[in-house]
């Protein structure tokens, strides 16, 4: 299963602890028959699934027996590492802001490069603001600004958007129509590169069909200077 890889089991782990959740209480030997790996191995794998608290051990007739905790257990683990992540993140954007004075450039390639510098900007639930052509976007990216779009309404993040005339965004209902405002401008339908900006960051998308990339700078003075921008631009575009 790949939700169980996901979570960073083996492939060993992944079929003892199948194995487990099949029946009842079972001995290190019946489990090796059933899954066909070597004894010794079995008996290592289940001491790891143990210490990950997904394998339990009783004793009965004076035997181990092992079994596997009930599959909630799983969502529980999940949601507690999420959180000790959260928070890890948070210290660690804390400790950027405190000692990175100077500019961060990453530059993301290709289509899932672009996915993933998107991806940053639902991080801290701020309004991110964007122009350009919104045709080539929905070209280049196939299905990803819809995936987005749907992403940033659950998180209720708000987009200011300027796109070129005539073009309609794929959504129209409630729930857009409260996290996002689109205008238009003649400007928007030549352009080759597409700009999101957030508080301390901003994005570059060269959409080239053949090399498509994204630029991230994390600056706040580059900020300032693009939300001049898009200001201007928003006040001489039309709904």
């Amino acid at each position: 299963m790949q939700g169980l890889k996901e979570i960073g089991l083996s492939d060993n782990e992944i079929k003892v602890f199948l194995e487990l959740n099949k029946e009842g209480s079972r001995s290190v030997w019946d489990v090796a028959t059933k899954t066909k790996i070597k004894r010794t191995t079995t008996y290592d794998v289940i001491k790891s699934l143990i210490q990950k608290n997904l394998v339990s051990v009783k004793n009965e007739d004076k035997k181990q027996l092992y079994f596997a905790v009930e599959p909630n257990v799983l969502l529980e683990q999940i949601n507690l590492k999420k959180d000790i992540l959260t928070q890890t993140v948070d210290e660690l954007i804390k400790i950027r802001k405190e000692f990175v004075a100077e500019s961060v450039i990453t530059k993301f390639n290709g289509v899932e490069g672009i996915r993933t510098a998107m991806n940053m900007l639902l991080l801290n639930k701020k309004d991110i603001y964007g122009w350009g052509n919104n045709k080539l976007s929905e070209k280049i990216l196939s299905f990803y600004p819809e995936n987005f779009a749907q992403k940033r309404i659950d998180k209720k993040v708000k987009l200011f958007a300027i796109i070129e005339p005539g073009k309609k965004f794929f959504a129209n209902n409630d729930s857009f129509s409260k996290t996002t405002e689109i205008r238009h401008h003649i400007m928007m339908k030549n352009q080759n590169v597409v700009y999101f900006i957030q508080e301390g960051k901003v994005l570059f998308l060269k959409m080239n069909a053949l090399k498509p990339e994204v630029v991230v700078i994390e600056d706040e003075e580059y900020y300032k200077s693009q939300k001049e921008l898009f200001d201007y631009l928003w006040s001489n575009s039309k709904d």
